[in-house]
């Protein structure tokens, strides 16, 4: 499995370097200033990843960036969670498995990780800054404790993108990256939905076939 994996992405990696730089161009050129959040928030509500593909893919580079190119839409946590839901997530493994394109959707799954991760960050920051002298004996909420369904959501959001690109990884036979990714979206599950959740077991069951791949090829690679 290693093996293919690595023939396919050392076949098409120039294929890869094209196709994002296309899908970059293509983003610069069609979104202007003042449009791009329409545009974006026009793919989360009617994008269609099968008919308009490179309308999605631009709406991703301009939400997640894309190398050294800056975000440009920042969306609300709802519709971020929305967009990584049904269309990141749908785009990325048809990317992967019904175009062979490796890069493309793994490139894509850890810019949305770290979209997800931002968000987090700002979720458990402070709503305000500052306070006035004579309340500043009283507990600063964040976002998190005002709203924690949707800091959970945004968690668990983060764990299926995480398990996601765990499952690719090994499916291109990387176990070692694989086996890190699975670990940190089974924490996540564990801690807000418990042990016994089935998504739970699911994450658990993963880690313990990529442990056991892990172990084979340890054993055959070994002096």
């Amino acid at each position: 499995m290693l093996v293919r994996f690595n023939i396919a992405r050392s076949s098409t990696r120039q294929d890869h370097i094209h196709f994002h730089e296309l899908i970059k161009l293509y983003a610069r050129k069609r979104v202007v200033t003042g449009v791009a959040q329409a545009m974006v928030q026009a793919v989360i509500t009617r994008g269609s990843i099968s008919q308009h593909s490179e309308h999605v893919w631009a709406a991703c580079f301009l939400t997640f960036g894309f190398s050294h190119d800056p975000i440009v839409v920042e969306l609300k946590v709802s519709d971020l969670l929305y967009l990584v839901k049904e269309v990141v997530l749908p785009l990325a493994i048809r990317t992967f498995i019904t175009f062979s394109r490796c890069n493309a959707a793994l490139e894509l799954l850890r810019l949305c990780t770290n979209a997800l991760e931002a968000a987090d960050q700002a979720f458990v920051t402070p709503v305000e800054k500052w306070l006035d002298k004579s309340l500043c004996w009283r507990p600063i909420p964040t976002n998190a404790q005002l709203n924690p369904y949707l800091w959970q959501e945004l968690a668990l959001s983060r764990a299926t993108v995480l398990e996601t690109r765990a499952k690719l990884m090994l499916r291109g036979g990387q176990f070692d990256i694989a086996d890190d990714l699975i670990r940190k979206a089974l924490f996540i599950r564990t801690s807000i939905c418990g042990q016994d959740h089935h998504d739970t077991i699911a994450a658990r069951e993963t880690l313990s076939k990529i442990t056991r791949l892990l172990a084979n090829v340890q054993i055959h690679t070994s002096p």
